[in-house]
């Protein structure tokens, strides 16, 4: 006698299951703009929200001297260049009230304290935010056969972009001010003309090589000693 078997089917997913999914999804979804949101709404909040106290560090004596370069210089013969000892907290200050006047290169010791120095600085800095740019450097090490991130890329060779041919009013490719980059960054070597790539709007423009695979753009055109 042969016993009946019942065949096992895979069980349906029922329309609650496909409702709780997509109400998570939505739940996601709005949670992450409402998280945008608010991020873009602190940056509107501090970026500038400390510029009014230079004023009143501008009545420092000291502080003014360094800000505007009103003060006595060595010798002709001597080194020009001077050495001013200040906290942390006040280096910001300073290189905001420098960029009143003139461009600022400002040195870091890390790519994470490169990060925190744009932030502060933004909130002192009272001109376009976009004039404050961060020069990142390189993940990989010379001797790691390795591309270094496409947005790495991206924004390195956007800053060196604005450094050659800035272009005045316009918020992505205008002037820089403010330069914070990490010691890293500095001594890496440059490739001659990367600041002379055009920029394009959109990746499938003709002669825009560099923006649509800028990893394989810059394996071809960086020679293997700037790795």
């Amino acid at each position: 006698m042969v016993a009946d078997r019942e065949t096992s089917r895979p069980a349906e997913p029922s329309h609650d299951a496909e409702a709780a999914g997509k109400t998570h999804a939505e739940a996601v979804r709005a949670s992450r703009e409402r998280k945008a949101r608010a991020e873009t709404t602190m940056n509107q909040l501090v970026e500038g929200s400390l510029s009014g106290l230079l004023e009143s560090l501008d009545r420092d004596p000291s502080f003014h001297a360094l800000a505007t370069d009103d003060f006595d210089r060595p010798d002709a013969a001597a080194d020009p260049s001077i050495v001013v000892g200040a906290p942390e907290g006040v280096r910001p200050v300073l290189a905001a009230a420098v960029a009143r006047r003139s461009p600022v290169a400002y040195l870091v010791a890390s790519g994470r304290e490169a990060e925190e120095t744009v932030n502060a600085l933004r909130s002192w800095y009272d001109g376009d935010p976009n004039d404050i740019a961060q020069l990142e450097a390189w993940e990989t090490l010379p001797h790691e056969r390795l591309s270094p991130r496409a947005d790495t890329v991206a924004s390195r060779m956007a800053v060196f972009r604005r450094l050659c041919h800035p272009e005045p009013g316009d918020a992505m490719f205008g002037p820089i001010r403010i330069l914070v980059m990490p010691v890293r960054s500095l001594i890496q070597p440059v490739v001659a003309g990367l600041g002379d790539v055009g920029r394009c709007s959109s990746p499938s423009a003709r002669g825009c090589r560099s923006t649509r695979r800028p990893h394989a753009w810059w394996r071809t055109h960086t020679p293997a000693s700037t790795w």
